[in-house]
């Protein structure tokens, strides 16, 4: 096989770097470049935000209900029967959702025209 930057690739499929060099290749320095963007925008976003200290207690605030929910579904998951009740309440309500949906044209048109909606109510 090819060898890879940096080094060769073994009998056995694994990859021996040489001394001194380096492993970052051109996906990973790629990857940085995305992260760097990524955290340079989301800067810029925070210094945009005039009510900073509402937006630090919305966000706490989320952490917090998401904290709450997990524990609150993880006890659920652990008593004996409710699981299973659970599933079969998820199945059905799919079952269900797809039926009343996604089965006929009309329907599925009907709910693409929901979610339009509430895409643009989101939106604005």
């Amino acid at each position: 096989m090819a060898p890879e930057v940096g080094g060769a690739i073994c009998s056995n499929g694994i990859v021996v770097m040489t001394p001194g060099s380096s492993s970052r290749t051109a996906v990973n320095a790629e990857k940085e470049t995305d992260v760097e963007k990524i955290v340079e925008d989301l800067k810029s976003k925070l210094d945009s935000i005039e009510d900073k200290p509402r937006a630090a207690l919305i966000a706490g605030g989320a952490v917090l209900a998401v904290t709450v929910a997990n524990g609150v579904v993880s006890t659920i998951d652990n008593l004996p029967a409710l699981p299973g009740l659970m599933k079969l309440i998820g199945t059905s309500y799919s079952l269900w959702f797809a039926y009343r949906n996604l089965l006929f044209e009309d329907n599925r048109k009907e709910l693409s025209e929901d979610l339009d909606n509430i895409w643009k109510k989101i939106t604005g």
